[in-house]
């Protein structure tokens, strides 16, 4: 378990306090029903999306997801419950109605998006994936891309890596080509986001369960 420097403060001054803009963005491919974390990649995002949701009492909350492309499935809102009942239902593939892949670039860029039509000054996307871009030929942005589209955007981006480091037999997966690899997490591009946007270790309160990637 990994923890972000916490902030000193009471439920009450939180719940009274002037609410940011946070967008959860969410990998629901295939991989992320690999069990090489218990009970699995996806589940353990699930909880710890679930859990950060409910700590954060006056934010307006959204949810993107993302696999072979991307969607909205909730608008930001500051209504709690509808983001928490989105999250408790979200099955990988969104059930099987979105494209095979991996694609970072367009779920960040989809999230950015979103953020930016807000009116709160401080925006904050939660970048939750298990691994890298595994792009299929119908890819727009790519993840640099992405990137730079938060940069322009005063949107500062906290990524969430969710898997084992060590090699395992469970990791072995079918890319969109069709052939087997090993699908790890890209410690350089998470890196490289969160830095780039500002996303430094103090500037939130959230509980992670796996390894943050973000700013010094």
């Amino acid at each position: 378990m990994a923890l972000a420097r916490p902030q000193h403060q009471t439920q009450k001054s939180r719940s009274e306090g002037e609410g940011i803009d946070i967008v959860l963005c969410m990998d629901v491919s295939g991989s992320m029903g690999t069990t090489d974390v218990q009970p699995s990649r996806f589940q353990v995002a699930k909880e710890v999306a679930i859990e950060f949701v409910k700590n954060r009492p006056v934010d307006r909350m959204g949810l993107v997801i993302f696999a072979g492309e991307s969607f909205t499935k909730c608008p930001i809102t500051p209504d709690k419950n509808t983001v928490l009942n989105q999250l408790q239902t979200l099955k990988i593939m969104d059930g099987g109605y979105l494209e095979i892949g991996t694609l970072i670039g367009e779920g960040l860029a989809m999230s950015v998006n979103r953020i930016s039509k807000g009116t709160s000054k401080s925006r904050v996307v939660i970048l939750l994936t298990d691994g890298k871009e595994d792009a299929p030929p119908t890819r727009i942005v790519d993840p640099e891309t992405a990137m730079e589209i938060a940069k322009a955007n005063h949107v500062k981006v906290y990524c969430v890596g969710l898997g084992s480091a060590t090699s395992t037999s469970e990791q072995m997966v079918k890319d969109v080509a069709g052939n087997i690899v090993r699908n790890y997490i890209d410690e350089g591009l998470l890196t490289r986001i969160a830095t780039s946007t500002g996303a430094n270790i103090t500037g939130l309160q959230i509980r992670l369960h796996y390894k943050p990637y973000m700013g010094k």
